[in-house]
């Protein structure tokens, strides 16, 4: 009977040890959206690749990516943050919000990828200068969309904005192809271009590159946009120490370079990221001054 006790406490203890530890990784944005897939396709890499960790993809909407930074930073538990540029950009136009620094940065996804405007009523620049009413344009709340359209008439008068405050890109171009909104702001690649039909127009791009002959808005003279390239980020609450982030750091880093990583990351126009563990903070500290700089004279609502 003893031996019999003494082999099940055995395999108990063997099963116990083999067990991957749960992490719930938090995505803060529309689930449906072609980047929530690319994060989808990282973690079941990333699982597949290793068995210390089993990711689970949660997912908690609201104000911008802030609700799921603030339930991060406060968790009890070992939690993961996937955000985007916007986890950078919220807390300098909206006074409630979560605290860059009370985070760490793991790694990166996806980056370089230009937005764009996007409307059915409007074709051109000149078109929307020349109307005497504000244009209704749908955004996210705090994110980059957001904050593409305040530099647009911070930097030109002529054009008028009335922003619709949205949870995710692919409702504010849907209800532009519906006519409910005039402009919507969202990415540029073939995953959204292809469900917009002929009569819906990109006025112009972020950055300083055309894609597929699209006009950036530097080219039309609208100042300020070039370098608002999106970003996805691996994040940390501040209280995980080195060792387990360099740890995250090398399994996602891994993970990157899955097929279907890469494809989706191509599809919307963007360059997959790899960061060194060493030049984590680095990066992180040089990513939080580039938002400041663009966000200068933005009053937080």
């Amino acid at each position: 009977m003893t031996k019999i006790i003494l082999f099940f406490t055995l395999i108990f203890n063997i099963c116990m040890a083999s067990a991957a530890t749960v992490v719930p990784v938090i995505w803060p944005f529309n689930i449906a959206a072609s980047d929530a897939n690319m994060i989808r396709a990282l973690l079941d890499t990333a699982n597949t690749q290793q068995s210390k960790y089993d990711f689970i993809l949660i997912n908690k909407p609201g104000a911008g990516g802030a609700v799921a930074a603030m339930s991060v930073s406060r968790a009890t538990e070992f939690t993961i943050l996937l955000s985007t540029s916007s986890f950078y950009i919220r807390p300098r136009l909206f006074k409630e919000s979560h605290r860059v620094y009370d985070f760490k940065l793991v790694g990166e996804v996806c980056g370089n990828q230009p937005l764009g405007i996007f409307s059915k009523k409007y074709k051109t620049i000149v078109d929307m200068k020349n109307t005497s009413q504000s244009i209704t344009i749908g955004v996210n709340a705090g994110s980059i969309t957001n904050l593409i359209t305040k530099i647009i008439v911070k930097n030109n008068p002529d054009i008028k904005f009335t922003e619709v405050f949205y949870k995710g890109t692919p409702e504010t171009t849907t209800d532009v192809i519906g006519g409910f909104l005039e402009a919507a702001v969202d990415f540029t690649g073939p995953s959204v271009m292809s469900r917009l039909p002929n009569d819906v127009a990109i006025i112009g791009i972020t950055g300083e590159k055309s894609i597929r002959g699209l006009p950036t808005f530097q080219s039309q003279n609208i100042k300020g946009l070039e370098h608002f390239l999106h970003s996805h980020y691996i994040l940390v609450s501040k209280s995980v120490n080195d060792d387990t982030r360099k740890e995250l750091n090398e399994i996602f880093n891994n993970a990157i370079s899955s097929a279907k990583v890469k494809e989706i990351c191509a599809e919307d126009n963007g360059t997959l990221k790899k960061i060194p563990f060493d030049q984590l903070d680095i990066v992180y500290k040089e990513t939080e001054n580039q938002w400041i700089k663009y966000t200068e004279g933005i009053i937080p609502e």
